[in-house]
C-alpha cells in the first residue's frame, strides 16, 4: 500500500510490469485491492514436514529366508495359490503337497469349523515334512436364514513356533446351492451339476466359474496366503503385544 492510501501495482516476480489478469479487470487501477481471481487461485503455503523418525521405519524381510514349505493338500488350485506367492516372497523355497486330513469333513460349515480346518491341515502337514513352513488352506461356507456364503481361512505355521492366518470375505451363493448345502452336499459337487462341469473344485472353484473367470479359486486364495505371510514379514510388529 502506498503512503497515500492507494494500492500498489501487483507485480510478476520476472518482469515486474503489472499482472495482466489484474490490469485487464481494473483491480490495480481501480483502487479494489486483491481480485477474486487472486484469492480463488492461489495456493495457501503450507510448511514442510519434518522427515519421520528412524524409529518408525520398519524395514520388510523379503525374501522371506524359508527354504522349503509345505501344504497340507494336493488340490492343484490351493497348490498353485502357495506356489505363486511364494514366488514372490520366498523364491527359493520349495513346495512340497502332502495329502492330510481337515478334521471339519469336505464341506466345512461355519467360520469356525473352516478356521479349525486350515490350522488341522497346517499343523499336520508341518509333521509330516521336514519343512520350514506350511499352509493349510480351507474353504467352507457360513449358512444363514435362507442364504449361503462361500469363504476360506489360510494358516501358515512356521518350524519355529510362528502362525499367520487370513481369511477373506463372504460370496453369496445361488439359493439353489444354498438349501443342497443344508442337505449336506459339497459344494464343488453342486456346482459341477449346475454348471456340467467336473472337478471343478480342483480348477477354477466357484467362484471363478460364478464369477465368469473374473476371479478363480486360485486367486482367492493367493490373496489369503501373502496376507497369512504378514507376521513372517514384519516380525518385530507382530511379536509387540498390542
Amino acid at each position: 500500500m502506498q503512503r497515500d492510501g492507494s494500492l500498489a501495482p501487483v507485480l510478476r516476480e520476472i518482469d515486474h510490469e503489472t499482472h495482466p489478469v489484474f490490469a485487464a479487470r481494473g483491480d490495480v487501477e481501480g483502487g479494489r485491492g486483491i481480485s477474486d481471481h487472486f484469492t480463488r487461485n492461489c495456493t495457501r503455503w503450507i510448511p514442510r514436514r519434518k522427515p519421520l523418525e528412524s524409529a518408525s521405519i520398519r524395514v520388510s524381510t523379503v525374501p522371506l529366508p524359508f527354504r522349503s514349505a509345505v501344504i497340507g493338500s494336493t488340490n492343484p488350485a490351493k497348490v498353485e495359490a502357495v506356489r505363486r506367492i511364494l514366488g514372490q516372497l520366498a523364491p527359493a523355497c520349495s513346495l512340497e503337497a502332502i495329502d492330510v486330513p481337515s478334521g471339519v469333513g469336505p464341506m466345512p460349515l461355519g467360520e469356525s469349523a473352516v478356521r479349525a480346518g486350515a490350522r488341522a491341515r497346517a499343523r499336520a502337514a508341518l509333521e509330516r515334512s521336514r519343512a520350514d513352513v506350511a499352509f493349510g488352506l480351507e474353504g467352507g461356507a457360513i449358512l444363514d436364514a435362507d442364504d449361503a456364503w462361500l469363504t476360506g481361512h489360510v494358516v501358515a505355521v512356521t518350524r519355529d513356533g510362528r502362525t499367520g492366518e487370513a481369511a477373506w470375505g463372504r460370496m453369496l451363493l445361488p439359493r439353489v446351492a444354498a438349501a443342497r448345502l443344508r442337505g449336506g452336499e459339497e459344494l464343488g459337487d453342486i456346482i459341477d451339476e449346475l454348471f456340467a462341469r467336473k472337478e471343478s473344485k480342483r480348477q477354477a472353484g466357484a467362484i471363478g466359474i460364478l464369477t465368469e473367470g473374473a476371479m478363480s479359486r486360485t486367486d482367492a486364495f493367493a490373496y489369503l496366503v501373502a496376507m497369512a505371510c504378514a507376521p513372517f514379514l514384519h516380525p518385530d510388529l507382530y511379536r509387540r503385544a498390542l
